[in-house]
């Protein structure tokens, strides 16, 4: 479920009833290889991954870092391009 907050127009009133039934707020780890601007999550039991506007950022369930997983740019190891679509195939980690 998805709530663009930055285009709404009017006040809204919600309930988080309204969208799920569950809810565990998990604080994410704050470092110096951590500290990112994300606006988009994937959330599993397993991970939390942040996706940024410099890479995608791994973290544990509990919200501890755990490594950053991609990297934009052109350099080694780094991607260039990929647009707007996320993937991240947690059987394979």
């Amino acid at each position: 479920y998805r709530i663009n907050v930055d285009s709404a127009q009017e006040h809204i009133d919600l309930k988080l009833s309204d969208i799920g039934e569950n809810f565990r707020l998990v604080k994410l780890e704050t470092s110096e290889k951590s500290l990112i601007s994300a606006r988009d999550y994937y959330v599993s039991d397993k991970y939390i991954i942040a996706f940024s506007q410099d890479g995608y950022y791994k973290f544990s369930s509990n919200g501890n870092f755990l490594n950053k997983i991609l990297s934009y740019g052109r350099g080694p190891d780094e991607i260039s391009g990929i647009g707007y679509a996320h993937y991240y195939d947690e059987k394979n980690d």
